[in-house]
């Protein structure tokens, strides 16, 4: 039997698997480009070192990792049967567009 829920397809037309790898390739971009800015703006000043390079990159994969720990969970626990979780981080994110 379907509900009325069953019925409507989501607001986003996003299911949780493909919310969470938008999610990610997001957060993996803002990271990518930060770390350039950073790198940058510091090697103006010295060139870094490769420890300190990768101490760095280390430190914003662990920021990264960290802020979407609890978004990915909730995802991975509503893949399959949960489309108001999938809509509201795409919506929070705003993942909806094909191009995030």
């Amino acid at each position: 039997m379907f509900t009325q829920r069953d019925e409507q397809p989501s607001a986003s037309g996003l299911d949780a698997r493909t919310v969470e790898r938008r999610l990610r390739r997001r957060a993996e971009a803002i990271e990518r480009d930060e770390l350039e800015a950073a790198f940058s703006a510091l090697d103006a000043r010295r060139e870094l070192t490769t420890a300190e390079r990768e101490r760095l990159e280390r430190l914003a994969d662990d920021i990264v990792d960290g802020i979407l720990a609890p978004p990915e969970a909730a995802l991975e626990r509503a893949a399959d049967r949960d489309d108001e979780t999938a809509r509201a981080v795409a919506e929070l994110f705003d993942l909806d567009a094909p191009s995030n």
